[in-house]
């Protein structure tokens, strides 16, 4: 099976931390103001033609446009002119002139995690392979650099990158773990690029650029091999500062993980299929639309999750039947993974079906997006009107 291939520039970002990739990420930049400045495609190709620093051939040109609506920023219909900055680059147009990096990370990662590896509507697949994919690419790596809490250059150029879907996606996070805990040998997955430096590294090298928002989200170090004692590998790992806002996007905005949660919760088994637009039109709606705000999103997670009251002098969480678990005998149950993934064992909670007494997480276990917890009985309740009052609406922590 053929490794990714996709159209990528630089990723455009004035605000990138890592030193020595600014000035790619600006330039790049600067390129997608020049889009925002000029409406007309065809004045806007005249004017980098014509460029007294820097000139540039139309076909130059049509890559970098290409890129940008792979990052969901803009796009010109087929026989138009019009360059339209779709509602998300508005948006990351706005979070760049606020300085605010965090904003800017969350709605560039949310644009492209809608890219489908089958590419946009309109345009031929490059093979059967894409053309039968049902995989969010971006969704994809985010996914499983956080489950495998980052990748060798090895394993994406051998593995990871002969995912096309979202059954091959699951196989190769596992296959990448067997690698790691040497059951399976990494020699038996060929590298694509012959151990050179070249059309297939520069590609994958380039699309991990992109995935990252140039250096933003994740980096790479060439640190020594796991896998091949006495060379150097690039090691490509999450920034800390923003892995909250990368498990909060790829968790999924309808059933949004905690801060924290997502290493209890296999990422890559959340994936959605990419959707299958036919229309041109209807696919640029759908990657260019506008981002919840971060701090919105980040307000609908807690409203997930089990609420923290303060309750005899310690923090208890609250669950509510239906809603944060279903009951299956007296000592366990079960509930979504947003809800329950708060629960650690031996801290204390109160079930909303029975107001007699606290009781003591055991143990829990995920199965999917399920976790099942076993209770045990602890000191009983003196005032049950009081805790009903706290499942009512009474102060959280």
């Amino acid at each position: 099976m053929p490794a990714w291939r996709v159209d990528s520039y630089s990723y455009p970002n004035p605000l990138t931390p890592s030193p020595h990739h600014q000035a790619k990420a600006k330039h790049s930049w600067e390129w997608f103001e020049s889009f925002v400045a000029e409406p007309d495609y065809g004045a806007l190709k005249t004017y980098w033609e014509g460029h007294p620093s820097d000139p540039r051939n139309a076909h130059t040109v049509e890559s970098r446009k290409s890129a940008f609506e792979q990052f969901g920023l803009l796009y010109v219909l087929h026989g138009s002119d019009d360059v339209v900055i779709s509602p998300g680059g508005h948006q990351l147009i706005a979070a760049a002139g606020a300085g605010d990096e965090r904003e800017f990370a969350w709605v560039g990662l949310n644009l492209i995690l809608r890219y489908p590896l089958r590419g946009k509507a309109g345009r031929t697949p490059r093979s059967p392979d894409y053309e039968g994919s049902d995989l969010l690419l971006y969704w994809f790596l985010h996914a499983a650099m956080t489950d495998l809490d980052g990748l060798w250059q090895q394993e994406l150029l051998r593995v990871v990158a002969h995912a096309f879907t979202r059954t091959d996606a699951r196989l190769a996070v596992d296959r990448v773990r067997r690698v790691r805990d040497g059951t399976a040998d990494i020699n038996e997955w060929p590298d694509p690029s012959g151990g050179k430096t070249g059309g297939v590294y520069n590609a994958l090298n380039q699309l991990m650029v992109a995935g990252s928002l140039n250096h933003m989200l994740f980096t790479s170090s060439p640190l020594d091999s796991q896998h091949f004692p006495g060379r150097k590998e690039n090691w490509w790992q999450v920034r800390d500062e923003y892995r909250d806002i990368i498990e909060l996007a790829v968790a999924g905005q309808d059933h949004p993980l905690p801060t924290g949660c997502a290493r209890q919760a296999a990422l890559v088994d959340r994936m959605p299929a990419a959707p299958d637009y036919s229309q041109e039109r209807e696919y640029f709606d759908y990657v260019g639309a506008p981002v919840i705000p971060l701090a919105e999103a980040q307000a609908q997670v807690e409203a997930a999750a089990a609420p923290a009251v303060e309750y005899g002098g310690e923090v208890v969480f609250l669950l509510s039947e239906g809603q944060h678990f279903i009951r299956i005998d007296d000592q366990h149950i079960v509930g979504p993974v947003h809800s329950l993934c708060v629960l650690a064992e031996e801290r204390r909670v109160i079930v909303s079906d029975n107001l007699d007494r606290t009781y003591m997480v055991e143990h829990k276990e995920l199965a999917g997006n399920q976790v099942t917890v076993r209770l045990r009985q602890a000191r009983p309740i003196i005032d049950r009107d009081y805790v009903a009052g706290l499942f009512s609406g009474g102060a959280g922590v």
